[in-house]
């Protein structure tokens, strides 16, 4: 410093001086020994000076720094600027370095909350001068709530403290207050972990209990709210059986926000298992929220793979229903299912939105091409063979021969439209894709029906005149394998328990090995208990 005096006045290319530099550090004897050299001059004139990038001045970045020191730094600093500037005392509050804002519109009081350096923050707000009042300086950091908001939210209690005991109640409302939101000081009350500087705040600011946000919530409701979380959140396995119990769940209620508080309400265990619970009106959480217009939680509950969207109330309407009216109606809604790809007006009979297209799409090529090939080879190998000379079929004029020739016909053209069918999705939509090959189902199953006819028939015709018995068999056998053929019937028939599961069902031994008491031992453990 003695050979090079002129570096003290130097900065980088981001515009940082050397205070800048030596603050970030926790070498206090580095500013003791130039405030008391014959450069302490130049070295105080750089306390104000702020930087290219984000125009802090050094101030601003002792607010940021995480070592004590800066607690003795800090009124070296002060005390230095107020012997050099004279005149610093008639300054106004913006002229002063340790209020002065940057470019993000913050002071070092703020970087100091943010950072949770209440000691910091508290030496800040002493420099007031008497003459100069709380509100001044709030006025100053717009919006002028942002203060007190920023002490509150990061648990800076005596700062929000010194804060409040310097206002006037009769006109500090803006100060506690969002105009914007509509929130105030008791909104962020609810979410702190003191309880005693919650408690404090309630009794300064009893007035805004009940005063409603711009989403008529009140410091009050959020408050219940909360209770209701750490209420789940103490056990949320006994809270799902108490809502299947009663009936009832928190998604019928709750009203959040934004999509985000409804993923984050949704990640409580076990909270999914109560997305498609019936109410004992048959309304499902998704119904609710449709009828409630809640658009954030029908979006982040229909982004659900598991969400079941077609269980009818007792009034016999699905929340697709609901949803399909609902984008009718509004604009905002149609937006929403457009932005995640749901299309509400599609029906289908087999597959749900959630199905993994492209595993259904692969099976269901292979089964219409099994199916094409068959009636392919069938309509040049025809039952009762050819004529020799003409090539024509020996058994055309036959009645049961022309239900096999378009029975077979009819097979081949719907398996090939399936084909067509599943070709086409490959470039759609996934909306349009899911509704194609759920109409390749249809059409699957009346090339089944048609396979089945064609065999039937195509066997009758070439034995009924030899073996009669033969072929009713098969046509009664033929008929039950297609009647099987519709969902409904063939799950009644697979559910039907078998003879011997019966009996295990009456087998006291069988119950005792699953765990489950039957009555003698119910009745002698109920005495042993008397």
């Amino acid at each position: 410093m003695e050979r090079h005096p002129e570096l003290i006045k130097g900065v980088d290319k981001e515009g940082s001086t050397i205070v800048h530099s030596w603050i970030k550090s926790d070498k206090e004897w580095l500013f003791k020994f130039i405030l008391e050299r014959k450069w302490k001059d130049q070295f105080v004139k750089l306390v104000d000076v702020k930087d290219y990038n984000y125009q802090n001045n050094p101030f601003h970045v002792a607010a940021t720094t995480t070592h004590k020191a800066t607690n003795q730094i800090v009124p070296l600093l002060v005390e230095a600027y107020k012997k050099n500037k004279l005149i610093w005392s008639v300054d106004d509050i913006d002229k002063l370095p340790w209020f002065e804002k940057n470019k993000e519109n913050e002071g070092p009081l703020h970087l100091a909350l943010h950072n949770k350096r209440e000691d910091l923050g508290l030496y800040i707000l002493s420099l007031l001068r008497d003459y100069e009042i709380m509100d001044e300086l709030l006025d100053y950091y717009e919006p002028e709530h942002s203060t007190l908001f920023l002490a509150i939210q990061n648990n800076c209690s005596e700062v929000a403290k010194f804060i409040l005991g310097k206002l006037d109640k009769r006109s500090r409302t803006k100060y506690l207050k969002d105009s914007s939101t509509g929130w105030n000081i008791l909104h962020l009350a609810t979410s702190l972990t003191d309880e005693e500087f919650g408690t404090w705040l309630v009794n300064e600011a009893p007035e805004f209990i009940t005063e409603q946000d711009n989403n008529n919530q009140s410091p009050w409701d959020t408050a219940y709210e909360t209770a209701i979380r750490a209420f789940i959140d103490h056990n949320p396995r006994a809270f799902r059986y108490l809502c299947i119990e009663k009936k009832d769940s928190s998604l019928h209620h709750i009203k959040l926000t934004s999509s985000i508080d409804c993923e984050d309400f949704l990640k409580i265990p076990y909270m999914k298992d109560l997305i498609n619970l019936q109410d004992s009106q048959g309304v499902t959480p998704l119904h609710k929220t449709i009828q409630d217009n809640d658009l954030f939680l029908t979006e982040t509950l229909l982004s659900i793979d598991k969400i079941n969207y077609d269980i009818k109330d007792d009034e016999d309407n699905s929340a697709i229903d609901l949803l399909v009216q609902k984008c009718a109606d509004n604009q905002a809604w149609e937006e929403m299912c457009q932005r995640i790809g749901f299309n509400p007006r599609i029906k289908t009979s087999y597959f749900q939105r959630r199905t993994n297209l492209l595993e259904v799409r692969n099976s269901l090529f292979v089964v219409a091409a099994l199916l094409a090939t068959i009636t392919f080879t069938a309509g040049f190998t025809l039952p009762g063979g050819l004529n020799q000379e003409s090539g024509e079929a020996l058994l055309a004029k036959k009645v049961a021969f022309l239900v096999f020739l378009m029975s077979n016909t009819l097979d081949m053209c719907t398996s090939m439209l399936v084909l067509i069918c599943l070709v086409w999705s490959m470039v759609q939509d996934s909306s349009n894709s899911l509704l194609l090959i759920d109409r390749s189902m249809v059409l699957l199953l009346v090339a089944f029906y048609s396979t089945i006819l064609a065999f039937m028939t195509g066997v009758y015709v070439v034995i009924y005149p030899k073996v009669l018995w033969a072929a009713i068999i098969i046509i009664i056998m033929c008929s039950l394998i297609g009647v099987s053929a519709n969902r409904t019937l063939l799950y009644k028939v697979l559910l039907i328990p078998s003879p011997k599961k019966k009996q295990n069902q009456r087998d006291p031994m069988y119950l005792l090995e699953l765990g489950k008491a039957f009555p003698c031992c119910v009745g002698s453990s109920s005495q042993k208990v008397e």
